[in-house]
């Protein structure tokens, strides 16, 4: 997830499972930076889930947007 320096204002970003429990919540990405590992506080089955990103400002405005992630368990 990458914080682009246009967007002046720092990011967060939520990951929800199946059954739309939040696995995953992000620091603050400030503008300019971007996060491309993370472990997850919650630990998920070996395999394939099909799980909901959500990414908004950490401090400005409520707009938020959720888009489809998959991720897999090795």
């Amino acid at each position: 997830v990458k914080n682009i320096k246009n967007d002046h204002y720092p990011i967060v970003f939520q990951i929800y499972d199946e059954k739309e429990t939040c696995i995953y919540t992000s620091p603050k990405i400030e503008p300019g930076y971007e996060m491309s590992r993370i472990e997850l506080g919650t630990e998920l089955p070996k395999g394939i889930h099909e799980c909901k990103l959500q990414i908004g400002y950490a401090e400005e405005g409520n707009v938020s947007s959720a888009f489809p992630i998959t991720i897999e368990v090795k």
